[in-house]
């Protein structure tokens, strides 16, 4: 019995919080899926450690099967914020096909890395995604690079401001 077997990691989100560097890294199961796991360091050079258990992600879209490619901003309004690859099995993948995937963005915010939560996933018109916060009027969007240059307002966004989500 394989208790649980790592492939890879790679991909990580960085961020400064609290004195100490944090890496929020894709780990790559042996069943090529991923989750992320915490990798704490002092300096941010050297002496990563990870912490005891993986993130546990809201589970708001019950079709996704994968996540990676994570990127962290803490914002003035106090959370930090995660925009990751959410990914989900392609509809039109042939029977058994489990390689043909449909990706699009997911989003998390947290104020202690233990405890978070998730907004419904979107589904952008490129895979690039740049997070772009703004506090005027609360509301959050994303610009999504390389459609027309164009900023579309995320669906979740005046909840996410309210707290709701």
């Amino acid at each position: 019995m394989e208790r649980i077997g790592f492939n890879t990691t790679m991909n990580a989100g960085a961020i400064k919080w609290n004195g100490k560097y944090l890496m929020m890294v894709r780990v790559e199961g042996a069943d090529r899926k991923s989750f992320f796991a915490i990798a704490e360091s002092p300096d941010g050079i050297d002496g990563f450690r990870f912490w005891p258990r993986p993130v546990k992600l809201p589970d708001t879209d019950p079709d996704e099967t994968n996540v990676y490619d994570i990127r962290l901003t803490a914002h003035e309004d106090g959370w930090i914020y995660g925009v990751f690859c959410s990914e989900r099995h392609h509809p039109d993948a042939a029977p058994g096909d489990l390689s043909t995937a449909q990706a699009s963005a997911g989003i998390v915010r947290t104020k202690d890395f233990l405890y978070g939560s998730a907004s419904p996933t979107c589904n952008p018109p490129a895979s690039n995604v740049t997070w772009y916060c703004t506090r005027s009027s609360w509301t959050v969007s994303m610009l999504f690079i390389p459609v027309r240059r164009t900023i579309s307002s995320w669906p979740g966004a005046a909840a996410a401001s309210a707290g709701r989500w």
